[in-house]
């Protein structure tokens, strides 16, 4: 089965955050990539950082690019509040990922989304409309949103197997 694989990265990063985890975009990888019965079409990494020299971004970029994913970067625009705390504006690439999977609709049988936000609801919806396997993966909690299982063929959430542990912190590997 042709698959198209969609990593919307900052949701996944944040919900990881919140549960006080780190993703292992190796491990993810690797997974997708040990399926025999699926051909990979693209795996497309979403991400987003700001232009400043020290952002940390450009590394994170580059492990992904290492790894072999295609990258969709978007810069965002740093504003500093009036308090001197800086924010990001621009840094929701849905409409990217919506636009791209669109785009590329003919290339795949299944596509696996990987976040968990209930604004691909509709997309999901198209996509089953046209005969597209749906495969949701995600975290638990706050960042899943419950009415994607509706419209979804799978919905499955990272588990152990999918986070880094730093050897030196958790003597984990």
């Amino acid at each position: 089965m042709r698959t198209l694989i969609q990593l919307d990265v900052q949701n996944l990063f944040l919900s990881a955050k919140n549960l006080g985890k780190k993703i292992d975009f190796n491990k993810i990888k690797e997974h997708f990539y040990g399926r025999a019965d699926e051909v990979i079409v693209d795996m497309v990494a979403y991400t987003a950082r700001s232009n400043e020299p020290t952002s940390k971004g450009h590394n994170f970029e580059n492990l992904l690019k290492s790894l072999g994913y295609t990258l969709s970067p978007k810069i965002a625009t740093v504003v500093v509040r009036s308090d001197g705390k800086k924010f990001y504006k621009g840094t929701d690439q849905d409409m990217s990922i919506c636009v791209d999977c669109m785009k590329r609709i003919d290339e795949f049988d299944k596509w696996v989304l990987m976040s968990g936000d209930g604004d691909f609801i509709d997309l999901c919806d198209h996509l089953k409309k046209h005969k597209k396997v749906v495969e949701i993966w995600s975290l638990p909690g706050l960042s899943f949103n419950k009415k994607l299982c509706d419209y979804a063929d799978s919905i499955h959430f990272l588990n152990e197997n999918f986070f880094y542990y730093d050897k030196n912190k958790e003597g984990k590997k």
